[in-house]
């Protein structure tokens, strides 16, 4: 897998998806399709799109909204919502969001 954040748990992931995306004013947009990855099996790959798009994106900008996060900042902000997590860090890019959403395995 090549996410930016996801490194020994892979054995775990049922799929995982990885977007850099314009960052501005505590809001992200922007997504891009050369911007963006998604790995895993196909049925998971389905479940994790569907999340994202339904449940996973409100919730990151909803942890972005209550949490002290710029353009300048350098801290992971996580949204979980049972099997499935959402993680976004700007990465001191000043002015991108790297996202990362995976799906775990276990259940």
């Amino acid at each position: 897998m090549s996410s930016w954040a996801i490194s020994e748990k892979t054995q775990k992931i049922r799929a995982s998806w990885s977007v850099r995306t314009i960052f501005k004013n505590k809001k992200f947009g922007g997504i891009a399709a050369l911007r963006q990855n998604m790995e895993g099996e196909k049925t998971g790959r389905h479940e994790l799109a569907v999340w994202i798009n339904t449940k996973g994106l409100r919730g990151l900008q909803k942890e972005i909204d209550e949490t002290f996060i710029d353009h300048a900042s350098d801290k992971d902000v996580i949204y979980r919502d049972g099997d499935f997590v959402i993680m976004g860090n700007p990465r001191a890019s000043y002015g991108y969001l790297y996202i990362d959403a995976w799906m775990d395995g276990q259940s």
